[in-house]
């Protein structure tokens, strides 16, 4: 993906980041598109959808 800002290519990187879900402490690992220039983050549709299907499945291994 290139960057909106710079028109830069991005590599995929990732971060653990953690979150409070029903009174229970959850890490799961975010992906993202990182600008090296700027230090922006940046997501696309299917890169939210990766996210959401991750942070839930780390809330349905805490059950």
């Amino acid at each position: 993906m290139k960057s909106p800002i710079t028109g830069l290519s991005m590599p995929l990187s990732s971060e653990l980041r953690n979150t409070t879900f029903k009174k229970v402490r959850v890490q799961f690992e975010y992906l993202f598109y990182l600008c090296e220039k700027t230090g922006e983050k940046f997501v696309t549709t299917a890169l939210d959808e990766i996210n959401f299907e991750n942070f839930k499945r780390i809330i349905h291994s805490h059950r």
